[in-house]
């Protein structure tokens, strides 16, 4: 279950920051297990380290991603704009960015692009792009167009309520009340959920004194909150 692969994860970070050198391969390594448990912070601070040794598309892309799960969307540009060569998951975490940040008007030439080959980026984003095409067509008021990213990637994130709670809208829009209601309790039981989780983990982190990875999971909260 999932807590068995915290565990996991953790003790296998802990073990790893106690025996690891100083080359980019480890530092690569680190800053990926530091993702797995949510250490965005320590996360941060080893891909950046294996950053200055050696760059690469994949490892920015990690990067961009750390700042992404923590809201952090300028930071995120700013790697995206410094990066010689991008690929197609480059471009899915700068369409995020540049609608959370600019809004959908001028984020509208980023998901041309990814709505224009949704194949190729499906393949390449996986169920991230359902969700980032579906938050663009919802800002839009598309709501038609939304629904079926979003019930595609709910078929494999089933626990996120922010997007459940988006789909709750989207129905009382079209006059479905029950099944609004439905899709509004269960993202309401979900996303507290999710804050009870992050809470834990953050009490955890603050009592093992890892207090900038607690800080940078608080930020997260924000982005798990209903709106």
């Amino acid at each position: 279950n999932s807590k068995s692969q915290y565990s996991k994860y953790y003790t296998l970070l802990s073990n790893y920051e106690l025996a690891s050198g100083t080359d980019e391969k480890e530092f690569w390594n680190l800053g990926y297990l530091s993702m797995k448990v949510e250490r965005y912070a320590s996360a941060i601070r080893y891909l950046k380290k294996a950053s200055e040794k050696q760059s690469s598309v994949d490892l920015s892309n990690l990067l961009i991603s750390a700042y992404v799960n923590i809201g952090e969307f300028e930071e995120a540009l700013k790697i995206v704009s410094r990066m010689p060569k991008k690929d197609k998951i480059t471009e899915c975490f700068a369409a995020e960015s540049h609608l959370v940040l600019n809004g959908v008007r001028r984020a509208g030439d980023k998901f041309a692009s990814l709505v224009s080959d949704i194949g190729g980026y499906s393949q390449a984003c996986g169920d991230y792009l359902n969700k980032i095409v579906g938050d663009y067509y919802f800002e839009r008021k598309e709501y038609a167009v939304a629904l079926p990213f979003y019930e595609a990637y709910t078929k494999v994130y089933a626990h996120d309520g922010r997007i459940f709670n988006r789909m709750s809208q989207i129905y009382s829009a079209s006059g479905e009340t029950k099944s609004a209601k439905e899709y509004a309790e269960y993202a309401v039981s979900e996303v507290q959920k999710s804050i009870d989780n992050a809470n834990a983990t953050i009490a955890f982190y603050e009592q093992k004194n890892l207090k900038e990875d607690a800080a940078a999971l608080q930020k997260r909260l924000k982005l798990i909150e209903l709106k």
